[in-house]
């Protein structure tokens, strides 16, 4: 890593208030911030801040009703980060009090249904549809692609219709009614559309009919309510992410440091963890003994005293398990000396003109690099701890991790918190630039193995002895560039919810049309646990 360079502060750049650095550029911040009147339940707002900050005070005095917070699912969060993570009425981070408003005056527009409702039962492969560019743009433990869903939708309901899922993750169901009107996607389906607006099948029979229908979506995590309101607001993006680039451009002319290697740019890392022998008790460490023909071997010698030694004891080979090296450095989030597993810096590959080049390093360039993380001043970081479960315990007690931030090189975790601390110049850019970077989080933490795909081992938090560290200036500026092909409907017509669906009374009765249902998978997966990493 090489000595950070000095910047003097581009001229289209400013000081806010606190005198600290401004990442918004002032032309594109006005030019963002544009009067545009919104209308919302009847109502019309100067612009889209008038509207959020009008029904933030409603939100504000509901959270005062005792008997509101006794909603099923309730968060336990402070009323600051419930209020500063909704967008009301489209999506709250707590149980969503407007429901109630908004289906009486969807309601009181809608058409009148026919009294005689007859479907037959339908069946489709839900698995359609997941090398969708919308479907990739977030991952998730498990998510039913919007095209499975839309034929359900299409299927069952009609333009208008009002349609729930209390199990919504990511929100393809709300993705999926709002393309219910877009004919490009229906014909992708294999439908045809007469001069009518009917949707036809392959037998040429009537099954449907163009247009969105209304998606509300509850879920009991608020990050899964947060994406699933992200994908619903992702239209007209031009202006999001020509800031997007130009904030991620000035926070790497600042920071782009920490990925330079004497005077070449660093592509990825390899880091490995460090055991001691049963035997002897000399480190080891993993990338140096367990590779073999770009394998990874199961048992091998100690480089000390050549016994037999692995992950794990093996009958076959006579290997004894290694055990796991610990040491105590001060850690600058915590602020604290702390007890932590050993795992060090071995490669970097490097960019050298034209060409890449991976560059092994030595003890002290990976002593170097921590030192001078340490003295630098860090962003504001969460702290939590993970609590106790399947997946936690196995992470605790395998891995000897107990704190989310642990879950990042240090590299990682300075680079990710100066990221997400960025506030850019209207909340819905601030919320769509923290939706990428919540998309990558798998793939830049030490969930990233050496061998094997991207983001790890599904529906764990398994962290591998060999982690490959990626420049997270690159990955998200892919995932901003992926995400500029994608357009939604600009009408919202989608309301999450953060709650539990075992309680929805805040859900006039009688109110429904349609219920789709992709209910988790129960204890195969613990999603409390796997959400916590991406919540905290």
């Amino acid at each position: 890593m090489s000595k950070r360079r000095k910047r003097a502060p581009k001229p289209d750049l400013f000081i806010d208030e606190s005198g600290q650095l401004d990442l918004v550029d002032k032309s594109m911040e006005q030019q963002t911030l544009e009067k545009i009147q919104v209308e919302c339940l009847g109502m019309t707002f100067e612009d889209e801040d008038n509207r959020r900050e009008y029904f933030l005070n409603k939100l504000r005095e509901k959270l005062g009703d005792s008997e509101f917070r006794k909603i099923e699912g309730f968060p336990k969060a402070d009323d600051k980060d419930i209020l500063k993570l909704s967008d009301p009425p489209y999506h709250t981070a707590c149980p969503n009090p407007f429901l109630d408003e908004i289906l009486n005056f969807l309601q009181n527009s809608k058409k009148e249904n026919s009294l005689d409702y007859t479907k037959e039962p339908f069946s489709t492969d839900v698995s359609e549809g997941k090398n969708d560019l919308v479907y990739n743009a977030h991952s998730y433990h498990t998510k039913v692609p919007y095209k499975a869903v839309m034929r359900y939708v299409l299927h069952y309901t009609k333009p208008g219709d009002f349609v729930l899922d209390g199990f919504c993750g990511t929100g393809m169901t709300g993705v999926a009614t709002g393309y219910c009107g877009e004919p490009r996607i229906l014909k992708e389906l294999g439908y045809k559309i007469n001069n009518k607006s009917e949707i036809l099948n392959e037998n040429g029979e009537i099954i449907s009919q163009v247009g969105a229908r209304f998606a509300f979506l509850t879920d009991l995590s608020p990050v899964a309510t947060f994406i699933a309101s992200s994908y619903s607001n992702l239209s007209d993006l031009r202006a999001f992410i020509k800031e997007a680039k130009s904030v991620l451009s000035h926070l790497e002319e600042s920071i782009g440091w920490v990925y330079e290697f004497d005077g070449n740019r660093i592509n990825s890392a390899v880091w490995s963890d460090v055991f001691l022998c049963p035997n002897c008790g000399q480190d080891i460490v993993f990338w140096n003994v367990a590779r073999k023909n770009g394998k990874m071997q199961k048992s091998f010698p100690c480089p000390a005293c050549r016994s037999v030694v692995g992950k794990s004891a093996s009958k076959s080979t006579g290997a004894v398990k290694l055990e796991r090296a610990f040491e105590t450095q001060y850690d600058p989030v915590l602020k604290e000396s702390v007890r932590v597993p050993k795992f060090v810096l071995v490669e970097q590959n490097v960019k050298k003109g034209k060409k890449r080049e991976s560059i092994t390093l030595t003890p002290s360039d990976s002593q170097n690099f921590h030192q001078t993380l340490r003295n630098e001043k860090w962003p504001e970081i969460p702290i939590d701890q993970f609590f106790p479960g399947r997946q936690t315990n196995k992470l605790i007690n395998g891995s000897g991790i107990s704190h989310v931030c642990h879950m990042y090189t240090p590299r990682a975790l300075f680079v990710y918190g100066s990221l997400w601390n960025i506030e850019l110049s209207s909340y819905r850019h601030t919320s769509l630039f923290r939706y990428c970077l919540s998309s990558i989080n798998n793939y830049i933490s030490r969930k990233q193995g050496y061998f094997g795909g991207g983001g790890g081992v599904s529906g764990t938090l398994f962290t591998p002895s060999i982690h490959i560290e990626r420049n997270i200036f690159d990955v998200l500026r892919r995932k901003i560039q992926n995400i500029s092909s994608i357009s939604v409907a600009s009408a919202r017509k989608v309301f999450t919810s953060t709650q539990s669906t075992s309680d929805l009374r805040n859900l006039p009765s009688d109110s429904i049309d349609y219920i789709f249902t992709d209910p988790p998978f129960g204890e195969s997966l613990q999603y409390s646990e796997l959400n916590f990493f991406v919540e905290s």
